[in-house]
């Protein structure tokens, strides 16, 4: 859109990359039935990670998500540090 900054569409947690995640905020809930989004993952070839949910989000976020939110995530990257990350979900943090 016109006059608005340009935002890199992905969001890297360690290696995982969250493809998208970034532009949810400006864009209508799409899958299931317009209840939320499908949010693709990737890691590169051999990497190993963990993705943490929050408890308090297990009901509603498992990369699928009930409704626009910004979400605090844990990736544990086997061999490497622990990345904490609020994710833009619908919803810009």
């Amino acid at each position: 859109m016109a006059g608005e900054p340009r935002v890199a569409p992905h969001l890297g947690l360690g290696p995982l990359i969250v493809l998208g995640a970034r532009t949810t905020a400006r864009r209508p809930r799409d899958a299931f039935d317009g209840h939320g989004y499908k949010l693709p993952v990737t890691l590169p070839d051999g990497a190993v990670a963990t993705l943490t949910i929050p408890r308090s989000l297990r009901r509603r976020v498992g990369f699928v998500t009930d409704r626009r939110r910004c979400a605090r995530l844990t990736v544990e990257v086997a061999g490497g540090p622990t990345v904490r990350r609020r994710v833009p979900l619908g919803r810009r943090c």
